[in-house]
């Protein structure tokens, strides 16, 4: 059994609107016997699936589809929403099952262009794709050319951007001119070798070797009430539920006061880890570092890391 789409992602902001699409069940029969009975899929009020059951007749050795359609009604709470598929036979016998995934989330997202440069995967453009906002795949040569300002809000520098894009270093001061005239410039994780030394941040940032490896250790907001945390999604300690893998890594060690430290977390009986999010002003914009591990929870469809990132991304309108 096949499904398509699974595991999508789905915002739920809008209450006036209905989440809608196609889903189709493809089951292949690779025994020697046609098999008929009927497919059945679950609901979850106010998700409904239509038709619940359909009739289907599998010749030997050949593959065949049924359609559902899929309706995502309001108010649905965020999370992941399984709906299980089974097919039985004529006799009211299960003889095949799977389920269907959904992932929703309730994000809200300032009208921003962004500029992204990508390190190893395409989990940047599928998330700004998500948020509906205006994104653009950019590179070191566009960089280099200094007009961003003109074209971006904010630029993303992907985890591991400086290994995955040496000759970065040379273009970071145009990336720091952006900031001074406005933008947002957001850097997620970078390794040590690859940073430090460097002087690519407004003011210093000292990375060390710290990482929080337990990604249930409590997570505090120390200021709840910057824009960072507040708008346009209020970030509380619930966004950092089932995270995967770990918090973070490569905390910084040592950083310029310029900056201010929003979140502290460490492994159980470890001392407080305080510089895995930092936010300055230079000139006009705002500059963000962040050792957590957003990327990854992006990846896995994490609803707390989605209203984060949005956040960020939206701090040049911040309202």
């Amino acid at each position: 059994m096949e499904i398509s789409p699974n595991e999508r992602l789905i915002n739920i902001t809008d209450k006036s609107e209905t989440n809608s699409f196609p889903l189709q069940i493809k089951i292949t029969n690779r025994l020697q016997n046609a098999i008929s009975g009927r497919i059945k899929v679950g609901n979850i009020a106010p998700i409904q699936i239509t038709p619940q059951e359909q009739q289907l007749k599998l010749e030997a050795q050949s593959t065949s589809v049924a359609t559902f359609f899929v309706a995502v009604g309001r108010p649905v709470p965020e999370g992941l929403a399984r709906f299980p598929i089974s097919l039985f036979d004529d006799y009211g016998r299960e003889i095949l099952s799977s389920e269907l995934k959904m992932n929703l989330v309730q994000v809200r997202v300032a009208d921003v262009e962004v500029g992204y440069l990508r390190s190893y995967d395409f989990t940047l453009p599928q998330t700004l794709n998500f948020y509906g906002v205006r994104n653009k795949e950019i590179s070191i040569e566009e960089i280099k050319e200094g007009n961003l300002r003109s074209n971006y809000d904010t630029i993303v520098l992907d985890n591991r951007a400086y290994l995955a894009h040496p000759e970065l270093v040379n273009a970071n001061q145009k990336l720091l001119s952006f900031v001074r005239s406005g933008g947002t410039v957001i850097v997620f994780y970078q390794r040590p070798s690859d940073w430090n030394g460097k002087s690519l941040s407004p003011y210093p940032i000292t990375l060390g070797d710290r990482r929080i490896t337990d990604e249930t250790s409590p997570v505090t907001i120390l200021m709840p009430e910057h824009p960072l945390m507040s708008v346009p999604n209020r970030i509380t300690e619930r966004d950092f539920d089932n995270w995967i893998q770990e918090r973070g890594l490569s905390f910084p060690s040592e950083w310029d006061e310029t900056y201010t430290a929003l979140l502290s977390c460490s492994d159980p009986d470890e001392e407080q880890l305080k510089g895995g999010l930092l936010i300055a002003p230079h000139g006009r914009g705002q500059y963000i570092y962040t050792s957590y591990v957003i990327y990854r929870q992006l990846r896995a469809f994490n609803p707390g890391a989605f209203h984060l990132f949005a956040n960020m991304i939206s701090l040049p309108k911040a309202r």
